[in-house]
């Protein structure tokens, strides 16, 4: 049951980003006035919430101003409230995509100088950023499971210098067969800290020297879930879909761009020879024709791609968590029993 579940949400998670793709194949074509005023009238508030030092709120007013109109100041001022707050990791991502932004040379100046701007602060804000190393140690220890004040992190990181907020940090570990440790810090701007964290065994997960079960209980033995590959081939599939609806989106794109080029020229012609015949005008018809089928067929491969694509993501993620593992109880036995350096036979009946 739990399985038709996930899968429901993954087809309904991939249809709802569907349904975006196509809408915004159709509205992303040009900027209306309405949403050029709107964006304007966003970032002056947000200014002023900057300058009334309401970093929350002008964070969150330039995110929805940069939604509407991209602009370089936008991001500049996005990037200020998120250093602001504290949180120099998300600040330092906005201010390299501004220094990596290919500005037209028709832009605004505005946005030249932003960028300009943006640079700078960069460079001050990298000499601020701290760096944290945890490592982890001892029993289970390359299965461990690592939070940073209640945020799991990527097993990636451990033992590596990772960008992270300054403040106060609570590490947390845990892993198989070992207890729990907890480690605290405060991590100052510019800082380069190491959190070493030894496991050590749980006393609940080996019986003591020359002990055995009671008579009469049930063993006790991990049963592990057998059943979170179980999406992964179809979310494979899904997404290897979606990355060529994505391809055929831009080779339909391309001919459409082409098919309406080819049209106007051939109108241009027409007008400056003043000699536009019958067959001219209609393979100027046959031209804008085929622009039209190809950039709907762009829009479908579009949003078919990315039905696709958010499909296999969701199926990859639901594959991925699994399920716990249970414990079961067996029935009697008896086996062979290795604990530290000792040796036995172990049994239940």
């Amino acid at each position: 049951m739990c399985g038709v579940s996930n899968l429901a949400k993954a087809i309904y998670v991939g249809v709802t980003i569907a349904c975006f793709f196509l809408t915004f194949g159709r509205l992303a074509s040009a900027q209306t006035a309405e949403q050029k005023s709107g964006a304007r009238a966003i970032a002056e508030q947000g200014m002023d919430a900057y300058e009334a030092k309401d970093f929350s709120r002008s964070e969150d007013l330039f995110r929805r101003a940069e939604e509407l109109v991209h602009a370089t100041p936008h991001l500049l001022y996005l990037a200020r409230s998120l250093e602001r707050q504290g949180r120099l990791v998300e600040a330092r991502e906005v201010f390299v995509s501004i220094e990596r932004e290919q500005l037209a040379p028709s832009s605004p100046a505005a946005f030249s100088d932003a960028q300009a701007v943006a640079i700078k602060e960069l460079e001050a804000l990298n000499a601020r950023l701290p760096y944290l190393t945890i490592v982890v140690e001892g029993v289970g220890a390359k299965e461990a499971t690592v939070w940073i004040n209640g945020e799991e992190i990527n097993s990636v990181f451990l033992g590596v210098a990772r960008p992270t907020d300054p403040g106060s940090l609570l590490v947390k570990v845990q892993a198989p067969g070992a207890t729990p440790q907890e480690s605290e810090i405060v991590l100052k701007e510019g800082a380069k800290e190491v959190v070493t964290i030894e496991l050590k065994a749980s006393q609940e997960a080996s019986p003591a020297a020359g002990s055995a079960p009671a008579q009469g209980d049930a063993v006790v033995e991990p049963r592990e879930n057998s059943g979170a590959p179980r999406y992964r081939i179809p979310a494979y599939a899904a997404m290897g879909v979606g990355v060529v609806g994505v391809v055929l989106g831009v080779v339909f794109l391309t001919q459409r761009s082409s098919s309406k080029s080819d049209a106007q020229g051939r109108y241009d012609d027409c007008l400056s020879s003043q000699a536009c015949g019958p067959n001219d005008l209609e393979e100027i018809d046959r031209l804008d024709g085929k622009a039209a089928t190809m950039g709907t067929l762009s829009i479908v491969s579009f949003g078919v791609g990315a039905a696709a694509l958010g499909t296999g993501v969701v199926l990859y993620l639901v594959g991925s968590k699994g399920q716990p593992n249970e414990k079961v109880a067996t029935k009697p036995y008896v086996g062979p029993w290795v604990g530290g350096n000792q040796v036995g036979i172990q049994g239940a009946f």
